[in-house]
């Protein structure tokens, strides 16, 4: 098994500004596009912000630094709830993320301190697999404060059968022990 992966996140691990991440074993994505989606949305490299969009390298033409295993954002929300229910969608197909609420510098190699929408970031090998997950179970992959999921499940929230915890509707695990719902 690759090591990168791993090795490169936990050294993201010990600089300050993100309260959780998952790692998973290195793997292939299942989509292996790099280019950009096709709704337009500008892909640049996380470093210099090269436009990537119809270059299908693994380093970044312009500064040389290899993409694939750099964090980049996914997913926004000022809603901390929508965050963690993101992370999950990303967990259960194991794709490492990283939650924060700080910006990640690839320059300095430090999470800034700068206001952000809390945001979830995943290597950028898996950035085509994340959005489509991503943008199937929310229908967007940027909420301000007071945006609502277009896709998400109506109905009451539920309580876990292990740890009795309320979970929103919109939690296919549990956030507080991981035990899957019921109906799920």
């Amino acid at each position: 098994m690759d090591e990168t992966l791993p090795s490169r996140w936990i050294e993201l691990r010990e600089l300050p500004g993100h309260p959780e991440m998952s790692v998973f074993p290195d793997r292939e994505p299942k989509i292996q596009n790099r280019y950009a989606p096709e709704d337009g949305e500008a892909l640049t490299c996380p470093k210099c912000h090269y436009l990537l969009t119809g270059i299908g390298a693994e380093y970044c033409p312009e500064c040389g630094i290899e993409l694939s295993y750099e964090p980049i954002t996914v997913f926004s929300a000022a809603d901390q709830s929508l965050v963690w229910a993101a992370a999950m969608v990303l967990d259960q197909n194991e794709i490492s993320n990283l939650m924060t609420s700080g910006s990640y510098d690839p320059v300095m190699g430090i999470f800034t301190s700068r206001r952000s929408l809390p945001h979830i970031m995943v290597p950028y090998k898996f950035y085509h697999e994340a959005i489509q997950l991503l943008d199937a179970k929310f229908g967007q992959r940027v909420f301000k404060t007071g945006d609502k999921p277009s896709k998400l499940p109506e109905g009451p929230d539920w309580a876990c059968s292990g740890c009795q915890e309320e979970n929103p509707v919109s939690f296919e695990v549990c956030w507080n022990c991981g035990l899957q719902k019921p109906d799920a």
